[in-house]
């Protein structure tokens, strides 16, 4: 973690300020101490966190739990040790329809928001749906609250750059201009 990331963690530690929601996969935030979906969203995933389809319990690891040998779409990790769902018979690892609809591809491999099909790695890859537990998290933890302090991002990630804005005010820091200065209450370069 660098000196911004447990900066971070420092206020949330002295009650200064309440949750974390990230876009970053490298997984620092939990390595600065923030404890995943107390403190902590990971919205785009964690590549050493593995989720149940079922229970949603999250397995942290000490290393990438994304398959290399499997289709970049096929989110399968195996079995969950804490409720036993496991991926169904008709799972191939391979796409059957290759247009994805409804965050699945064609049920032969594990998407984003498929349910009681073991564990997934959480990764989010472009063009497809986050999960439906990060979307709520961050969803609920915007709106309630106060103040949202916006971090080096270029808010270029339009599907999810009206989460900081449902807080009653919003700080901007980031050295470049974004899309969003101008509804910031505070702009910081």
């Amino acid at each position: 973690p660098t000196p911004s990331h447990m900066a971070m963690a420092t206020l949330l530690r002295l009650g200064l300020a309440h949750y974390v929601i990230t876009t970053n996969l490298d997984g620092i935030f939990r390595k600065a101490g923030l404890l995943a979906h107390e403190q902590l969203c990971c919205l785009h995933g964690d590549i050493y966190v593995e989720r149940c389809t079922s229970c949603d319990h999250d397995f942290e690891r000490n290393y990438h739990v994304r398959q290399p040998e499997v289709h970049v779409h096929d989110h399968k990790v195996g079995t969950c040790a804490r409720c036993g769902s496991a991926p169904p018979a008709h799972y191939t690892g391979t796409p059957g329809n290759l247009k994805m609809q409804n965050g699945r591809w064609g049920g032969r491999m594990v998407g984003t928001r498929d349910r009681n099909c073991g564990t997934k790695d959480t990764h989010i890859n472009f063009g497809e749906l986050l999960d439906e537990v990060d979307w709520t998290e961050a969803d609920t933890h915007c709106r309630r609250a106060d103040l949202c302090i916006i971090a080096g991002t270029s808010m270029s990630l339009r599907h999810i750059t009206h989460f900081p804005f449902l807080a009653r005010r919003v700080v901007l820091i980031n050295l470049q201009p974004t899309p969003d200065d101008h509804k910031a209450a505070l702009r910081l370069w």
